[in-house]
């Protein structure tokens, strides 16, 4: 069991481990802004993936670093993974726009959510329950995703190193940045 009753963690060595940042791509930046769903993956040493749900996320000003927040109670084996190697991605769906991108990158830090980050987690599911519900989803449906406990949450940090277009299309798979 991960012990939480650490407040942040930092480990600035990784961002040298991979490929050097580059630009979050604006449409990407866009579609990110949600309604989304996405998921966020890593890895341990004998390469056996662990992933979990994102309830939110955020490209930073600097549009090379995203924090996407997750829910602390199935994240110990995410945040050991991200503390022995570093890599992450995570893929993010905007259902409204019909758009999905996968970014690659290196862990930078987790933190406890902030009360403003939980605002932007609730924002962001009520968000996401509206666009089902345009989508024509069944009311009874769109119950179950108030069922997630979320909170509390953690915010992972991480710099990108590699964006990729993840649409149903020609392009899917296709490196974007």
């Amino acid at each position: 069991m991960y012990n939480f009753r650490k407040k942040i963690y930092n480990k600035q060595n990784f961002s040298q481990r991979k490929g050097k940042s580059v630009m979050i791509p604006e449409e990407v930046k866009e579609s990110m802004a949600g309604p989304i769903m996405a998921v966020t993956a890593t890895r341990d040493a004998n390469l056996r993936p662990t992933q979990v749900r994102v309830f939110e996320s955020r490209v930073h000003p600097d549009l090379k670093t995203v924090t996407c927040f997750i829910a602390e109670c199935n994240s110990a084996k995410m945040i050991e993974n991200l503390e022995a190697n570093g890599r992450i991605t995570l893929t993010v769906s905007n259902p409204a726009q019909n758009d999905s991108y996968q970014l690659k990158g290196n862990f930078v830090s987790w933190r406890r959510n902030s009360e403003e980050d939980d605002s932007a987690m609730d924002g962001n599911m009520a968000q996401f329950r509206e666009v089902l519900h345009h989508m024509g989803m069944p009311e009874e449906m769109i119950g179950h995703w108030n069922l997630w406990t979320y909170k509390p949450g953690l915010a992972i940090t991480f710099e990108v190193d590699s964006v990729f277009g993840q649409a149903p299309g020609p392009d899917t798979g296709k490196l974007i940045s």
